[in-house]
């Protein structure tokens, strides 16, 4: 099976009918009890957990359908749940049914519609929903017990952004070909692409450079004149406006694809590719040690390794976007004052000014690492 990451910035896109400032991402300072002021008595209480990647809500409301008798033991009620990566916002509507108040016996749940929330402010925000095979319809959605909009002020400038491949797998659903972002902001972008056995990669040529990491999978990339091995551990740089496509695909490609939005220049080669393997079994296991490997005129790529004898490094400040790939290890990733544990498959975007370090290493720990290029900025 061949995995390939397209790494492609989305911003969830939340807004109000009072507000147009930029919109929140779904994070803990949302969990709370949201009602509907148009309708007493129905609302949602909301539980978000990035750490276990998992967005929770029952849905409280009045039946869609009225029975066809009065039926006591008949109670049902909905749910949201769905991974928060990779979703763009949109989550499962779920309907659990024959339950009686204070009584064990089984129930069941099914999946009958989707829904999607949106929060212009910590107090504010709407779902649509769509139950199967009927129309889309919205409600408001107002804070029961209203809060300070500083406490979700990380929500709308967020210093970092945690992703994990194996979770944003499980939103790609069953189709032959399925690029599915995550990642939007004005620098860098980034997406998650899967192209199936036999599949044909009819895509068109980009106006930014990308790079695709091949995760897992067999086949090809075709780009201009060149033909590249896309199998796991290589990293292909495809430079903006070359026409390119994967071909010969023996077994499923999943790739992470990363785009940077700075000028490419045409004095950059068409294409390139880079073992990492072979890159990083060639790194210092005695000191920390950055090795870049791709340098054009959008962006700068490299390998940093971090011996566990080492234990770390000190904080590091850039003033450009970056994107990590953990690709080997495990250790405790520093941002201000949020600590996180990454492993590999750890996908994470920091935004440009914010200190940040590893440390508390488990094994040697490798992490590849795209910076985008700005005009007279210096990166590593």
């Amino acid at each position: 099976m061949i995995r390939v990451i397209c790494l492609a910035l989305i911003a969830l896109s939340l807004h109000s009918a009072s507000a147009q400032a930029q919109p929140l991402l779904l994070g803990p300072e949302l969990s709370a009890a949201w009602f509907n002021p148009e309708t007493p008595g129905q609302g949602i209480f909301l539980d978000i957990n990035p750490e276990i990647n998992l967005l929770l809500a029952g849905w409280f409301t009045y039946r869609n359908t009225m029975p066809e008798a009065e039926d006591p033991e008949n109670h049902r009620w909905f749910t949201l749940q769905d991974s928060l990566q990779g979703a763009g916002g949109e989550f499962r509507i779920f309907l659990t049914g024959n339950g009686v108040f204070n009584d064990p016996r089984s129930t069941n749940t099914s999946a009958i519609g989707t829904s999607q929330l949106e929060f212009s402010d910590c107090n504010n925000g709407s779902i649509e929903y769509q139950f199967n095979g009927q129309p889309m319809e919205s409600f408001a959605l107002v804070r029961l017990l209203p809060v300070a909009q500083g406490h979700c002020d990380k929500l709308r400038n967020p210093a970092f952004q945690l992703f994990d491949a194996d979770s944003l797998a499980q939103r790609r659903g069953s189709s032959t070909i399925k690029y599915t972002p995550f990642l939007d902001n004005q620098d860098i972008t980034a997406g998650m692409y899967y192209l199936a056995p036999g599949a044909r990669d009819t895509q068109a040529p980009h106006n930014q450079d990308e790079v695709y990491i091949v995760l897992s999978g067999s086949g090809t990339l075709q780009a201009g004149s060149q033909s590249l091995a896309a199998v796991p551990g290589n990293v292909l740089y495809v430079r903006a406006g070359v026409s390119h496509r994967f071909m010969d695909i023996t077994d499923e490609l999943e790739l992470l694809v990363l785009f940077s939005a700075a000028e490419s220049s045409a004095s950059d080669p068409e294409a390139q590719s880079f073992d990492l393997d072979l890159i990083q079994s060639g790194q210092s296991t005695t000191a920390n040690d950055w090795h870049r490997f791709l340098d054009v005129a959008s962006m700068r790529m490299g390998s940093y390794s971090l011996p566990l004898a080492v234990g770390g490094d000190a904080p590091l400040t850039h003033q450009v976007d970056e994107i990590n790939f953990v690709t080997r290890g495990e250790a405790s990733f520093h941002v201000g004052s949020d600590q996180m544990r990454v492993a590999p498959g750890s996908i994470f975007w920091v935004r440009e000014g914010n200190a940040h370090y590893f440390d508390d290493l488990s094994g040697d720990f490798t992490v590849v690492i795209l910076f985008h290029q700005k005009p007279g900025v210096s990166t590593p």
